[in-house]
């Protein structure tokens, strides 16, 4: 009989546990290869990914005129959703005011789009493939202080 335990260091001298967060769990019954191992880690290829700002990046309005991501594998284009509502941008479908558009090009100028006055701003890409299937892109975030950043 074999125990398992997964964030739990158990032995019959102490029960310890992870303080912390698990969110991804696997158990294979071979070895992987490095080559495996790298194509897990990767991820699933199929949204958009590398957010710029990066995901809950507090951002100097002066700094950023643009928002960029990397096309997900198989994508010829891309549906762009951004606003202030996380909620209205999770739901938003193409005949929603928080829709900017399909376009091939993996940047949104933010032009006329966020203000100086501070706040949180959302986002979305979903995937367009060549035969029309389109796959939900995650809701990423970043803030505009309601103050200048200054740098001596």
């Amino acid at each position: 009989e074999q125990w398992f335990h997964i964030g739990r260091q158990y032995s019959h001298l102490d029960d310890r546990y992870f303080l912390g967060v698990i969110d991804d769990v696997r158990i294979y019954d071979t070895a992987a290869t490095e080559a495996r191992i790298a194509e897990i880690m990767a991820g699933d290829p199929i949204p958009a990914g590398d957010p710029e700002p990066a995901n809950g990046t507090v951002v100097d309005i002066r700094g950023i005129a643009d928002l960029t991501w990397s096309a997900g594998a198989g994508a010829v284009s891309h549906n762009v959703y951004f606003g202030t509502d996380r909620q209205a941008v999770a739901g938003a479908g193409p005949d929603a005011p928080e829709f900017r558009g399909n376009q091939t090009s993996t940047t949104l100028p933010l032009d006329d789009l966020v203000a100086f006055g501070g706040g949180a701003y959302y986002w979305r890409i979903d995937e367009v493939a060549a035969d029309g299937t389109t796959t939900r892109g995650y809701v990423w975030r970043f803030t505009v202080p309601a103050y200048l950043i200054v740098d001596d």
